[in-house]
C-alpha cells in the first residue's frame, strides 16, 4: 500500500481517488511510478559516479 501512495503523492491524487480508479488505470500509475523510480535511481547512479 505505501507504493499506492508514493503514486497517489507524486500524481497529485488523494487517497479517496483511488477507490474510483479501475484495475487498469491503477496498474498504468503503478508502472509509472515503477519506472520514475527506475529513472531516479539511474540518475542517483550516474551523480555518484561523476558522470
Amino acid at each position: 500500500m505505501r507504493r499506492l501512495g508514493d503514486a497517489a503523492h507524486l500524481l497529485g491524487i488523494v487517497g479517496r481517488d483511488w477507490d474510483t480508479l479501475t484495475v487498469q488505470e491503477a496498474d498504468r500509475y503503478l508502472d509509472w511510478i515503477d519506472a520514475y523510480e527506475e529513472a531516479q535511481q539511474k540518475a542517483n547512479e550516474k551523480l555518484k559516479s561523476g558522470r
